[in-house]
């Protein structure tokens, strides 16, 4: 059977120097990156190995169904 990830994590306040190293190593190891555009913005040139979708402010229900979707197929999602 095969493994199925999702992670929440955080960014940080907005630096990339203010993530975690945790939180750097799961977007590094991760093939989907989804969140709020403005935000995943700070970090996608970072992670060229991931896909990025993105929704706007005030779209969690969608951000967080693009998520289970990722994650059941199988996808490393964050």
């Amino acid at each position: 059977m095969e493994e199925k990830k999702l992670y929440v994590i955080g960014i940080g306040p907005g630096a990339r120097e203010q993530m975690t190293v945790r939180a750097d190593r799961i977007l590094r190891e991760s093939q989907v990156i989804i969140g709020y555009t403005v935000y995943v913005d700070l970090v996608k040139e970072f992670y060229p190995q991931a896909e990025f979708l993105t929704t706007p402010m005030r779209q969690e229900k969608e951000r967080c169904r693009l998520c289970f979707e990722q994650a059941e197929q199988g996808r490393r999602t964050a």
